[in-house]
């Protein structure tokens, strides 16, 4: 049995001060903070709250997957002189050897691998930061979400939630006791505000659930959109039989890679020692427009859309339509990254290099799939050809 330990931080930045409620609703006879959160009034949303975390990836994306929880996560983006990109990639568990990934991800980078392809062997347990802004219902929603977790999550998991009951306590006065005795009449909510729980999305929305196995890199992506509702099959036998059965070579994952994946995941005893490339089974629901905009957005190809083949609609329209000169590019400053070759090995955007008049990029291999499966990308890739030949 493999041991376990964290480095787990959680740490309040802000918080409203605890009283200021009182003035805000002195006509509606409120005097105690339980009686906002019994009574489940807007009031709270005046009370908010921000705190970082430092966690691991499946328990950030736990905390996260709530439509009332603004997140920022924080990571180092290129490489410089003196540390290793990767470095940043240190595992909660011990046992895990970080620098014989970390070496393994470098010698992949020095045989000109893409960072989106390295980063496939990213261990799930893998430490990572981020801020969350919520108020105080949504706050106490999180603290009882957090003992619902899976087993292999639970140390982790009661941790995390240890720490934001301090910060409940000393910020609100909102003790133990006062989140068990609202405990009741939040079951339901819980359910619908933090989607990890409710197995069948389909009761919520009444939408037909789109379901897919994916990478757990696109499950991380699509968890960041707050106006759809999603969860994953959180079970190790689930993903190692999706993982061993997944055909990397459509997603143009290199032999390599795809070989590393399967293997890392096949010897995985828990969730945590799964990586980045293996494969969960995502479950989304929602009404239509925010799906939509949901998939224009992933079909930017900074996010590596191949990776969203089983989901993705042939009818997705990336947010510059295709079209930087006019619409701009809402990333413009990893395109500008890329050029300088801060990020090493990837390239930038075709359609934001074509507009500054480099169109070397705009023929290479990497956007084979963007091509051939979305409509926009391949009426824009005619048009060039077509001025080309003019």
């Amino acid at each position: 049995m493999n041991t376990v330990s964290y480095d787990i931080k959680v740490e309040k930045v802000y918080s409203t001060p605890k009283d200021v409620w009182k003035n805000i609703v002195q006509n509606a006879k409120f005097d105690k903070i339980e009686q906002i959160l019994a009574t489940k009034v807007g009031i709270n949303n005046f009370l908010h709250i921000s705190i970082n975390f430092q966690t691991s990836v499946l328990l950030r994306d736990i905390i996260v997957n709530s439509p009332f929880v603004s997140a920022w996560g924080r990571s180092t983006q290129v490489l410089n002189d003196t540390d290793s990109k990767f470095s940043v990639y240190r595992s909660v568990r011990s046992d895990i050897d970080n620098t014989v990934m970390i070496e393994k991800m470098e010698e992949l980078l020095r045989t000109n691998h893409v960072q989106d392809n390295i980063r496939m062997i990213v261990p799930l347990g893998s430490i990572t930061n981020f801020a969350i802004n919520v108020d105080i219902m949504t706050l106490v929603k999180l603290i009882m979400t957090l003992d619902c977790v899976q087993q292999d999550l639970k140390t982790e998991a009661l941790l995390i939630k240890a720490e934001l009951e301090k910060i409940a306590l000393e910020s609100f006065d909102i003790t133990h006791e006062i989140i068990e005795s609202v405990s009741n009449s939040y079951k339901d909510d819980i359910k619908r505000d933090f989607n990890y729980l409710t197995k069948d999305l389909k009761v919520i929305t009444g939408v037909d659930v789109i379901s897919a196995p994916v990478t757990y890199s696109v499950v991380g992506q699509i968890l960041r959109h707050r106006t759809i509702l999603k969860n994953v099959d959180f079970n190790l036998d689930a993903v190692k039989q999706y993982t061993a059965n997944y055909d990397f070579e459509s997603i143009e994952t290199p032999d390599d890679i795809a070989l590393l994946v399967k293997e890392i995941t096949a010897s995985a005893n828990s969730l945590y020692e799964t990586v980045q490339g293996s494969i969960y089974n995502l479950n989304m629901s929602g009404y239509e427009p925010n799906i939509q905009k949901m998939f224009n957005q992933r079909s930017c190809c900074i996010n590596d859309t191949k990776q969203f083949k089983d989901i993705m609609p042939a009818n997705a329209i990336p947010p510059c339509k295709c079209n930087v000169e006019k619409f701009g590019c809402y990333v413009s400053y990893v395109n500008e990254s890329r050029l300088k070759n801060e990020e090493q090995t990837q390239i930038p955007c075709p359609i934001w290099a074509e507009e500054k008049g480099m169109s070397q990029w705009t023929n290479d291999k990497k956007y084979d799939y963007f091509y051939n499966n979305i409509t926009s990308w391949n009426k824009w890739k005619k048009r060039i050809e077509k001025d080309k030949n003019d």
